[in-house]
């Protein structure tokens, strides 16, 4: 009997097996894995000629993988990263997500995407939570079909307005208001020639990540929907 129980406490102390990691599917041109999809790391892949697959692990980082390729993501893994399964199950639903509600003219823009103050602009076509982290840094941009001279920018707490000139020749500029750059802050933007008015509400976030996924998956987590989607387009026009 006290054999049995020390063989018993012996195999209850054991160390585990570690679970391999999940990796989530960013980009793929195949049909068999799907947007947000999770993939073991451990498992067998076996991707055809000219085919692309781009995998996101569980500490943030892209795994590229083009075919002709057999094997595991494990081995195409940066060593030491460490897992954490909410975050990947938080990105796996982001990606999901920003598939299903990208417009035609959001995916225009995402596709023009490169470099990060490109993805967190705030954009006056679309209503919506912005995030902004460094309020001196902060730009606004439109629609490339949006031509306005001028806009209008009221700030909804005292209805105080500015009115601005489109900068000829880009689709970006300044934030105007930066002493109205608070957590909450509201403004209606409006367009000559434009029947429809947009809300923006800023939201401000910390901005200290340790990767573009994880900044992606916080923005969405805070409500920053378009710039969640841009950060994910920017990821798949940086892997390499």
């Amino acid at each position: 009997m006290r054999r049995f129980t020390l063989a018993l406490l012996v195999a209850l102390l054991a160390p585990l097996p570690a679970l391999a990691q999940s990796l989530i599917v960013l980009e793929s041109s195949l049909p068999n894995y799907a947007l947000g999809a999770e993939v073991s790391a451990d498992a067998a892949l076996n991707l055809p000629d000219k085919s692309r697959l781009v995998l996101v692990a569980e500490d943030g980082r892209s795994v590229v993988l083009t075919g002709p390729f057999q094997g595991n993501a494990k081995s195409k893994m940066a060593a030491g990263g460490g897992g954490n399964k909410a975050f990947s199950t938080a990105l796996a639903s982001l990606v999901r997500s920003a598939q299903e509600e990208t417009s035609s003219v959001g995916a225009v823009r995402a596709a023009g995407i490169g470099t990060r103050d490109e993805a967190l602009m705030v954009n006056l076509s679309e209503s919506g939570d912005y995030c902004v982290a460094e309020p001196a840094k902060l730009m606004i941009t439109r629609y490339k079909h949006e031509t306005a001279p001028k806009i209008s920018i009221t700030v909804v707490a005292d209805s105080s307005e500015v009115e601005i000139a489109w900068p000829s020749g880009t689709d970006r500029t300044a934030w105007p208001i930066p002493a109205k750059v608070e957590d909450g802050a509201r403004f209606i933007v409006s367009q000559d020639g434009k029947d429809s008015r947009t809300l923006i509400t800023l939201v401000k976030v910390s901005g200290n990540y340790p990767t573009v996924a994880h900044e992606a998956v916080e923005m969405a987590n805070a409500g920053c929907a378009e710039q969640a989607r841009m950060l994910l387009a920017l990821m798949r026009r940086q892997a390499k």
